[in-house]
């Protein structure tokens, strides 16, 4: 079933057809579409909608001419060159739409390039004499030999050789709203606790430069005070650093500023024949240095640090013990005596100013 309706129009009668299912028609009696029309449509306001939801005020960057219509001149085109044989050519733009659209390309010295008029009509070429883009800017699109680069905002992250970087500001996983330069929210394995990671420099709240590893619960960084680090296998914590600031080593609840299970705590022997001792380099130390002074580097002595030297001088005497600014006080008294071809040992510990030396002779 089909309505018809005429009108006068600027003198002449205009005559529309609708059909009432499925289709209509304007100015055919026969739609092939939901709405099918024998003539122009014009938007005097507003422009056309489509389906992406944007809206559209103009379809042409340019006129055309001839009937034509140019959608746009591409960001890029793609020529088959057959004479000489050297096969497709991507080409890129260079001015557009000025006077005409100019695409260029240089290789191996040679120019090549495709001029098309303002109307996206073929105009002109260079560099190689048989090609498929002399033709019009509507025809390389319907070939697919026009290409646009989608352009999307500016970007965040930047490249520098092989490195990225972003200076924009901080950089959070698993949070909207990084504090610090990075920021890690959530354990790195994805269960959903309340505890999270925090590694960062120097930031507004802290006084101090450096490194900062702290703790973040639900209340915010710093609350968590059972762990500040802790490094485990398979469950087992093997090294931690509780909030009070006790080290466990194969312990998880260590009761003193360090605890050691499992094992020993074992130094470095150094053997020499120096009257200069470095204790930085080992706390166990032989030599055969002749009688007189040994000196111990400044400041290679830490208190609590348990330090033993061996002293092996084959033609024996005595031997006195000196570092600035520390005290030696010995048992038996100083000076710590060697006899010939016979080892002396003697242990120390040092308690802030004083070196507390106990020394036994006669080993052999």
């Amino acid at each position: 079933m089909a309505l018809a309706a005429s009108k006068k129009l600027s003198g002449k009668d205009a005559y529309c057809f609708f059909t009432c299912f499925p289709t209509d028609g304007i100015g055919t009696t026969s739609p092939t579409n939901l709405l099918t029309v024998a003539g122009k449509i014009q938007s005097t306001i507003g422009g056309i909608v489509f389906p992406d939801g944007t809206t559209q005020t103009s379809a042409a960057i340019a006129a055309g001419t001839n009937n034509s219509m140019v959608l746009g001149f591409p960001d890029a085109i793609r020529c088959n060159v057959t004479n000489p044989a050297w096969g497709w050519r991507t080409l890129y733009i260079q001015e557009s739409p000025f006077a005409n659209a100019y695409y260029y390309r240089s290789l191996s010295s040679t120019s090549e390039y495709v001029i098309f008029n303002s109307d996206g009509t073929f105009n002109a070429v260079g560099g190689y004499t048989s090609h498929n883009c002399n033709v019009a800017v509507s025809t390389l699109y319907a070939n697919g030999q026009a290409f646009n680069f989608a352009k999307g905002p500016a970007a965040q992250w930047l490249q520098n050789g092989t490195a990225g970087y972003y200076n924009a500001g901080n950089v959070g996983i698993g949070t909207t709203a990084p504090a610090s330069q990075l920021e890690v929210v959530k354990n790195f394995n994805g269960l959903a606790n309340t505890s999270a990671g925090f590694i960062g420099g120097n930031d507004a709240g802290y006084t101090n430069s450096g490194v900062y590893f702290m703790q973040k619960d639900a209340s915010g960084f710093g609350s968590n005070t059972t762990y500040l680090m802790n490094a485990s296998i398979n469950g087992s914590s093997k090294v931690v650093v509780t909030g009070t600031g006790n080290v466990g080593i194969g312990t998880a609840s260590p009761g003193a500023k360090l605890s050691v299970s499992g094992g020993q705590a074992v130094g470095t022997f150094v053997s020499g024949s120096s009257a200069t001792i470095d204790w930085n380099a080992g706390n166990i130390q032989a030599t055969s240095a002749a009688a007189g002074t040994i000196t111990f580097v400044a400041n290679s002595m830490i208190d609590g640090g348990a330090y033993t030297l061996a002293l092996n001088n084959a033609t024996g005497g005595s031997y006195t013990f000196s570092s600035t600014g520390l005290t030696f006080r010995c048992s038996p008294a100083c000076p710590v005596t060697v006899t010939a071809g016979q080892h002396t040992v003697a242990a120390m510990i040092k308690a802030g100013s004083i070196v507390y030396v106990s020394w036994v002779q006669g080993f052999q």
